[in-house]
C-alpha cells in the first residue's frame, strides 16, 4: 500500500520541478532579450519553430562552456557561437548539473528525441524545447499550443515524452 502513495509523491516532485524550470528558462529568455534586445539563435530563428535547449543555447544561458567528459562536467569560459550569443557573459539561468545530458546515463526518456550531450532535461530526461517571437509580433507559435499573444513558450516533453506546457 506504500508504494503507490511513494509513486504518487515522486510524480508530483517531477512534475513541479519541470514547472519551475519551464519558468526559470522563460524567465531566462526574457532576461536575456531585455539585455540584448534580440532572442539568442543557437539553434536557429524562424517563427513558429520549435527548439530544444540544447548545449549551445544552455552555455549561452549559463554565460559559460560546457566542459563534459563521461559524468563529470565543469564549466570554462565562453567560446564560439556562444560567445557571439552573449558576449558580456552574463549568467541568465541557473542550472542543476544533475540535470546537463551527459549521454552516459541510460535515461528512460519515452520521447523518439534522444537528449544530446549538454542538453538540459528534464526530470524524465527529455529535453526543454522553446519557441520565442522571432518576428517581433507579439505573438508566438508553437506546434504544441499554436499562435499565442507571448513572446516565448518553453515546455517540457512530460513523462510520456509527448509535448507537454509542463
Amino acid at each position: 500500500l506504500i508504494y503507490p502513495a511513494i509513486g504518487g509523491a515522486l510524480k508530483k516532485a517531477q512534475k513541479a520541478e519541470a514547472q519551475s524550470a519551464v519558468n526559470s528558462i522563460e524567465g531566462a529568455l526574457l532576461l536575456y532579450f531585455d539585455e540584448y534586445r534580440r532572442w539568442p539563435t543557437a539553434g536557429g530563428s524562424a517563427e513558429g519553430a520549435d527548439y530544444a535547449l540544447e548545449k549551445t543555447m544552455v552555455e549561452i544561458l549559463i554565460g559559460k562552456t560546457l566542459n563534459i567528459s563521461g559524468d563529470d562536467i565543469t564549466e570554462g569560459n565562453l567560446t564560439g557561437t556562444a560567445l557571439q550569443q552573449n558576449p558580456n557573459k552574463i549568467k541568465f539561468l541557473d542550472v542543476p548539473k544533475e540535470s546537463i545530458a551527459t549521454g552516459n546515463t541510460e535515461s528512460e526518456t519515452h520521447s523518439s528525441a534522444k537528449p544530446t550531450v549538454g542538453s538540459y532535461v528534464d526530470p524524465w530526461g527529455n529535453m526543454y524545447k522553446y519557441s520565442c517571437d522571432f518576428d517581433f509580433n507579439n505573438f508566438v507559435s508553437a506546434k504544441l499550443t499554436g499562435t499565442q499573444r507571448k513572446s516565448v513558450l518553453v515546455w517540457s516533453r512530460g513523462p510520456d515524452g509527448l509535448d507537454h506546457n509542463t
